[in-house]
């Protein structure tokens, strides 16, 4: 019995040193800088211990540059010219000539409205026209016929040969007379009228093309009934394109007619039209501080289309010099935007204010000063006192990261 309690006591005190080599073991593999496999940056290590991982990064230095003076907005591209092609008359679509894309040339007939009963509308027209002038016929000759026998009657009169009462008479036949011509005439005059009226009901049951351009957008099909004012095509003028921008007031003052454009689309990388400010306006919305700017492009192949995004630059024509870092460097954290310099191989956070975008930099108005480094790659997955660690660098000029190229010209984010 004595020999059985011995042995379990030796088992217990290996176990007891075992677990606390174990946890030694365990607590100086989890320890930063520790261990081959975390130069490696390897997430775990052998047999599953969790190792930490430090982000590797590139710094460059901030420089002072030149700056064009630019102004990069965005908006959307309309037709110069749009139309909705309405009918003028109710009735039911008897035939629609054109569809979606079809190119338009002014005049050309767009679609038809039944006109049967216009037709014989002005049939019944021409038929009462043709009355009314036999009756001013009738008329007229009745009305000569009464004025002879007034000429008659006065030379009878005269010689006493009939009373007065007789030639008043006749008289009062010979106005009447007169009356009824001048009736039937109105009645002719009217009667042109309606027949006028009816020509352009029936002109009216086709629809004309006012301008030149595009089928934009197709209502109605044959067959439809359709009242007055019911659309029945949009058409599009996309020779020019017309985009119109809301520009700040510390820019709008440097905006003026004539100024040259630069526009860009995502259906063409690569690709930049040119483009003329046509209009300024002299309000600003009180509402945003904003001025409206009009610009026109000009799209002879037709290779814009009407609302597609583009984006624009206006060349303002100055220069001025400024800080600036690589794009990648600035990063932002909610609502602030910053950069990250080095505190030995802690990142630190720092507000900064940007100001004007290029290609490959951004320029910094507020927060850092020329020749200050800061984390060029890597900088959007860091968080402030994250440790990094720096890769090899080599002699890069000022404002610039290892490897990158130089800057384009500026333009306004």
């Amino acid at each position: 019995m004595k020999k059985l309690l011995l042995l379990i006591a030796a088992l217990s005190s290996v176990g007891i040193v075992g677990f606390r080599a174990y946890n030694a073991y365990k607590t100086k593999a989890a320890a930063p800088g520790t261990g081959s496999s975390l130069g490696a940056g390897r997430g775990t290590a052998r047999g599953g211990l969790a190792m930490v991982r430090v982000p590797l990064v590139e710094t460059a230095v901030a420089s002072e540059g030149s700056l064009e003076d630019k102004v990069s907005l965005v908006g959307s591209l309309r037709p110069i010219a749009e139309v909705q092609v309405m009918s003028k008359i109710a009735g039911r679509v008897e035939k629609v000539l054109v569809d979606v894309g079809d190119s338009i040339e002014s005049g050309q007939l767009l679609a038809q409205v039944e006109d049967r009963e216009i037709q014989q509308q002005i049939r019944e027209a021409e038929a009462t026209i043709s009355v009314a002038r036999a009756s001013i016929q009738g008329r007229e000759a009745e009305l000569a016929n009464v004025g002879r026998q007034v000429k008659r009657y006065r030379d009878l009169h005269e010689q006493n040969l009939i009373s007065r009462q007789d030639l008043d008479d006749l008289l009062t036949r010979h106005q009447s007379a007169e009356a009824q011509l001048e009736l039937g005439k109105a009645q002719a005059t009217q009667a042109e009228a309606n027949m006028n009226q009816f020509k352009i009901n029936l002109e009216n049951t086709r629809s004309y093309a006012p301008m030149n351009g595009f089928v934009g957008k197709r209502h109605i099909h044959p067959g439809a009934l359709v009242a007055i004012n019911t659309p029945i095509v949009n058409l599009v003028d996309l020779r020019t394109l017309r985009m119109v921008i809301y520009v700040v007031e510390r820019d709008i003052v440097r905006v003026n007619r004539g100024v040259g454009a630069e526009i860009s689309v995502d259906a063409f990388p690569g690709r930049s039209f040119a483009g003329k400010v046509l209009r300024v306006s002299p309000m600003m919305d009180p509402a945003t501080r904003t001025g409206e700017v009009e610009i026109h492009v000009s799209n002879p192949e037709n290779l814009l289309r009407g609302e597609m995004f583009a984006r624009v630059t206006l060349d303002l024509g100055s220069s001025r010099k400024g800080i600036l870092v690589p794009r990648e460097s600035l990063v932002y954290k909610g609502d602030q935007s910053g950069v990250f310099t080095l505190d030995g191989s802690i990142a630190r956070f720092r507000h900064v204010q940007p100001g004007v975008t290029q290609q490959s930099s951004v320029e910094i108005l507020q927060g850092l000063k020329a020749g200050e480094k800061v984390i060029a790659m890597g900088a959007s997955l860091l968080k402030d006192g994250d440790q990094v660690r720096l890769k090899k660098e080599e002699n890069a000029p000022p404002g610039k990261r290892p490897g990158s190229g130089d800057s384009s010209p500026a333009s306004k984010m």
